[in-house]
């Protein structure tokens, strides 16, 4: 992490107040812990860590009632057992039994999961592990260390760490290869994988969030990006990130009214920059685009005029025809990239044929709330497609003054924008705007009743400046500045040292974060388990506070965590 310090200065009163804060974790502390009593082993034949014992079965015994609970897909024992294993319920005591002999000179670890429960609140025992030795020597090396965010730096609590003897790879981990060796995570992130013999290892952590030894796609992940020695004392730092979830978006059934006005819900909400297209079937395969011809029949060749709009999580065409309820359509979903340097990623979503329908009224769906800047126009958005706005029915005030605006529509658009014709909105003022009946007209409808709107400008002197110093930089990445709400401000490229100045900002809680790209490959990538790479280094400042008529100057300095990379 870096360190940050502040300084606040006031326009108006010429004040300085310095303040030294330590750097952000940025992310949601997580809950603490459940107030429960796990059930608590207090006997075990053979004892644990016993040596030169080859018993036919394992006999644990709790201090209070316990079930074997899915412990089929739970118990792991390495190496395997030559035979079927059988686990039997006693009262306080479990009996694990297995078919076949014991191999000489071995250590057997028995690693429980979850499958150990009390009868009755289900608590699971805690890291419950028993080993013995069929020979001299018990193996007694370990693995140790530590799962932290690479963003925020915050421990991983109850984080399975998986642990795999060669011959075993990276390819394994897709295709549900068990670990042969398994520890937790504690409180502080740290773990202790014991009972090990001399050799090498592959490892990874992962929050298994339904308990089966596996990583699947959404899990966040942690992976040690090289093999690692038994026995070694080095603590490891295994740097967590976020894996993508499969997942197949798709348009809910569809509704039309008698205008050609059609929409469908998304299964899942777009981001800024994404775009939506419009082809036909067969026309994937060809790459070639349609557009509405005359009659309703598609020609090829030409850019769509049937444009996609997206509000919300709601997809809308504006003109569908009834001779498309025949044609195979799709949308072309094409995600926008997060880094210059990354690929858009696309889907395609089946469109199904909507229904004729009477579709619900026309609608406010937007509105300007709140503080609004003055150079920014007033937008009003509807639900349904616009026929006529009828200007003379509109009427805004600036205070007690009438103020001349003009409206910005076209034909089919759902918005409105209003714009003063001289200047911009006076600054400091507040402002109405009343809707007569009539003012906006769509298929089938109008506006019956009157509508008021209100909202206030913001003055100059209400305004905020941010300016940020960043120093330790040693490798190229990215600052990125977010709001409070983790909507991304700005996404700046930086190489060196620098000083960055951020004007006419709202009052409001603003941090940054720095996402470091040592390939200098124009994006910042998380761990990705194909590739069997770690996530590369990121780290995050804290919220800074944003006052009417302040003036922010932050320093923050980074270290050499903020470019490291495994080797």
């Amino acid at each position: 992490m870096g360190c940050l310090t502040s300084a606040w200065r006031s326009f108006t009163l010429g004040l300085i107040v310095a303040l030294s804060v330590s750097c952000a974790q940025v992310g949601t502390p997580p809950g603490g812990p459940k107030d429960v009593t796990p059930p608590v082993l207090v006997e075990a034949l053979p004892s644990v860590g016993s040596s030169r014992v080859k018993p036919d079965k394992l006999i644990l015994t709790f201090d209070e009632y316990v079930q074997a609970k899915q412990w089929r897909s739970q118990l792991l024992i390495s190496p395997p057992l030559p035979g079927s294993v059988e686990v039997i319920e006693k009262g306080k005591t479990l009996e694990v039994m297995w078919d076949g002999q014991l191999q000489d000179s071995t250590t057997y670890v028995f690693q429980f999961g979850d499958g150990i429960v009390d009868l009755t609140e289900g608590n699971p025992a805690r890291s419950l592990i028993h080993a013995f030795s069929t020979g001299d020597e018990l193996d007694t090396l370990m693995l140790k260390g530590r799962v932290l965010g690479v963003v925020d730096g915050k421990p991983r609590s109850n984080w399975r760490v998986l642990v795999f003897e060669e011959p075993w790879g990276p390819d394994s981990l897709n295709s549900g290869a068990l670990p042969s060796y398994v520890g937790t995570t504690n409180e502080q992130g740290e773990f202790s994988v014991i009972h090990l013999p001399k050799r090498s290892f592959w490892m990874y952590a992962l929050n298994d969030a339904n308990r089966n030894y596996q990583w699947e796609s959404g899990e966040d992940l942690a992976v040690v990006p090289f093999r690692v020695k038994a026995g070694v004392d080095t603590m490891l730092v295994l740097r967590a990130g976020q894996t993508k979830a499969r997942t197949l978006p798709y348009l809910s059934d569809g509704q039309r009214d008698s205008t050609g006005f059609a929409r469908w819900k998304l299964s899942a909400d777009p981001q800024l920059g994404d775009q939506f297209r419009l082809l036909l079937v067969d026309s994937l395969q060809e790459n070639q685009e349609y557009q509405k011809g005359s009659g309703g029949v598609a020609r090829r060749n030409h850019p769509i005029l049937n444009e996609v709009e997206v509000d919300g999580s709601m997809l809308m065409i504006h003109s569908w025809e009834a001779d498309w309820d025949d044609m195979a359509w799709v949308v072309v979903w094409e995600h926008a990239s997060r880094w210059p340097g990354d690929d858009s990623d696309v889907d395609t979503l089946d469109v199904p044929v909507p229904r004729l329908s009477s579709m619900v009224s026309g609608e406010l769906r937007s509105k300007p709330m709140g503080k609004q800047l003055p150079d920014s126009p007033a937008v009003v958005g509807w639900s349904v497609p616009l026929t006529s706005v009828d200007s003379t029915r509109w009427s805004v005030w600036a205070d007690s003054s009438a103020l001349e605006v003009r409206l910005v529509w076209d034909d089919g658009s759902r918005n409105v924008l209003l714009d003063p014709t001289q200047g911009g909105w006076p600054q400091g003022s507040s402002i109405r705007c009343l809707l007569a009946p009539g003012a906006l007209t769509w298929g089938g409808g109008m506006l019956t009743d009157s509508l008021e709107l209100a909202w206030d400008i913001q003055s100059p002197e209400a305004l905020s400046e941010w300016v940020l110093l960043l120093s330790g930089i040693e490798c190229p990445g990215f600052l990125e500045t977010v709001d409070a709400k983790g909507k991304r401000m700005e996404l700046i490229h930086v190489q060196s040292d620098t000083t960055l100045q951020f004007k006419g900002l709202l009052p409001g809680r603003y941090r940054t974060l720095w996402w470091g790209d040592p390939n200098d490959d124009m994006k910042w990538s998380d761990v990705d388990p194909k590739a069997w790479t770690e996530p590369e280094p990121a780290v995050g400042m804290e919220f800074v506070e944003l006052r009417p008529n302040w003036v922010v100057e932050s320093s923050w300095a980074l270290d050499s965590t903020a470019c490291r990379v495994s080797r």
